[in-house]
């Protein structure tokens, strides 16, 4: 078990436990944050650079951002829900391959931590983190859109 000593005036010299879960769950997300921010900047750097087509010119985003989501796709020629994995070969896709990988990291966790909660007997934790990653899950498969 690992001690950490309460910070910034909130409780001064008073140990609170570090679970092994608190632990893997913070290093996940550390790692996958990371991962991202680096997706990111490299992206960006790609699209900024031109070394990866876009599939919208740069010069025509002032005038697309201002039109309504549906006008958008219609005018720039894109769709919506997972279309853009199959265009990470142009610039501005590519950049949303890091928000996905940021979107992607507390699932992630959630992942990491559930079977050692289920082992060490926090089946109501386990149960909540299911019920966070099914939620989750039907976000992202569109279920619970309008």
């Amino acid at each position: 078990a690992f001690a950490h000593q309460g910070a910034g005036g909130m409780n001064p010299g008073v140990q609170h436990e570090v679970s092994p879960h608190d632990l893997r769950y913070a290093r996940w997300m550390q790692r996958g944050a990371v991962l991202g921010f680096v997706l990111l900047l490299l992206s960006y750097a790609l699209y900024l650079g031109g070394v990866l087509a876009p599939a919208v010119d740069l010069e025509r985003l002032p005038q697309l951002w201002t039109l309504p989501v549906a006008q958008y796709l219609q005018a720039s020629g894109s769709r919506d829900g997972w279309y853009w994995l199959s265009q990470l070969h142009q610039g501005d896709y590519l950049n949303v391959l890091g928000i996905a990988v940021l979107a992607s990291v507390t699932p992630l966790c959630y992942l990491a931590v559930l079977p050692g909660l289920w082992r060490a007997g926090e089946h109501a934790l386990a149960w909540i983190a299911i019920a966070e990653l099914l939620v989750l899950l039907c976000a992202a498969a569109g279920v619970l859109s309008a």
